[in-house]
């Protein structure tokens, strides 16, 4: 079954994306289309020197991605959005060029033809789809997840219109470039327990105080 909106079709040559997990900035990934180029990307992902990946992730490739928006979600709020892209990709299958965004506004107009609506509409799917992530992750552990990082990708199918794809859920100890690490590890904190949470807001207090009062 297709997204609503997208433009992937079924029944077509089967495009996929072949990845290590753990793999820095997508070092090890690569997008394959057919069998023949899958089967040669697994033996040489799974055959490198130095490598003891258990398994080899594969996935449905999208059709388009435009951005991808690396998205920090603290109970199950989007608090912090890099954008960021790969700007080509080589004869190898491998992504290449990698590019961030310096602000959302940037990512909109040179990377999403600066469609606002549908814009707008990638946003709006991002948070109903993040929610939906932080319920699932609550049937999954007693204590709630203090924060994880969800890539999605974003395409523009059209003008007005756009669709999101889960890419990554990423648990505690992802890479945080794009967020300020101190919101994340207070959260971590806080959570430990209410007497930890208690007396960490109280000397943050006392250090606020003391820089008002310029000591």
């Amino acid at each position: 079954q297709c997204p609503v909106n997208s433009d992937w079709a079924t029944g077509s040559i089967c495009r996929c994306v072949a990845k290590l997990g753990f793999s820095y900035e997508g070092l090890d990934v690569r997008m394959c289309e057919g069998e023949a180029q899958l089967a040669e990307a697994l033996i040489a992902l799974a055959t490198q020197p130095g490598y003891t990946n258990d398994c080899v992730y594969v996935q449905q490739r999208v059709n388009r991605v435009h951005v991808e928006a690396r998205c920090f979600v603290m109970a199950g709020e989007v608090v912090e959005v890099l954008y960021t892209r790969f700007g080509r990709v080589d004869p190898s299958g491998y992504v290449r060029d990698y590019e961030k965004a310096r602000s959302e506004d940037e990512a909109r107009r040179e990377w999403f033809g600066n469609d606002r609506e549908a814009w707008g509409q990638a946003k709006e799917q991002i948070r109903v789809l993040s929610r939906r992530w932080h319920l699932w992750l609550l049937t999954q552990a007693a204590d709630p997840t203090t924060s994880v990082r969800i890539d999605y990708m974003l395409e523009l199918v059209a003008p007005g219109r756009a669709e999101v794809w889960t890419g990554e859920v990423g648990e505690q100890g992802y890479s945080m470039g794009g967020i300020d690490p101190v919101v994340v590890f207070d959260a971590v904190l806080d959570s430990i327990s209410p007497e930890v949470r208690q007396r960490r807001s109280s000397v943050g207090g006392k250090r606020a105080h003391s820089e008002q009062q310029g000591l």
